[in-house]
C-alpha cells in the first residue's frame, strides 16, 4: 500500500460532533465491480452485537433487491466480542454483489470491517478477505 493517511492525519473537529469516520480500500484492479474494504464506527446504544448485526441484515433485506443471507455467526477474537455476517443482494448496477462483515464492539461502540465484491468473483477475492479480517483489531 503506498499511503496510510489514516496514519498520518490529524483532525480536531467540534468536541460535540459525533465521530462517523470511514476507511475505504479498493483493489488496484478494476474489472467489473472493484474489490473493496470499508472501516466503519458506530454507537451501538442498548443493543447486544448480535442484535446490532442482526438489524444490519435486516435493513440491508429492506434496501436492496434479492438479499440473501449466507452466514451470522458470534464469536471471539482476542477476547472482544465479534459477529460475521455475509451476505449477498443485488447492486443498482445491477449486478449481485457479496459482503464479509466482521463486527467487534468495544465499550459503546462497533467497529466493523465490510469486505465486499461482485458475487461471481468474490471466490477469488475470499482468501485475501479473509487474511484482512482476521488482522481486524480494536486497540
Amino acid at each position: 500500500m503506498t499511503s496510510r493517511i489514516f496514519e498520518t492525519v490529524t483532525l480536531k473537529p467540534p468536541t460535540d460532533w459525533v465521530d462517523a469516520s470511514v476507511i475505504s480500500f479498493v483493489a488496484p484492479k478494476i474489472e467489473n465491480f472493484q474489490a473493496n474494504m470499508v472501516v466503519t464506527q458506530h454507537h451501538i446504544g442498548d443493543l447486544s452485537l448480535t442484535q446490532y448485526a442482526q438489524r444490519q441484515s435486516e435493513e440491508f433485506s429492506d434496501e436492496v433487491l434479492d438479499y440473501d443471507l449466507h452466514q451470522g455467526t458470534e464469536h471471539e477474537i482476542d477476547g472482544q466480542t465479534a459477529y460475521t455476517l455475509e451476505h449477498s443482494f443485488l447492486a443498482d448496477d445491477p449486478v449481485r454483489v457479496q459482503q464479509l462483515i466482521l463486527f467487534i464492539q468495544k465499550d459503546g461502540a462497533v467497529y466493523s470491517v465490510a469486505c465486499t465484491h461482485a458475487a461471481n468473483e468474490f471466490e477469488a477475492m475470499r482468501a485475501v478477505f479473509e487474511e484482512t479480517v482476521s488482522s481486524f483489531r480494536i486497540k
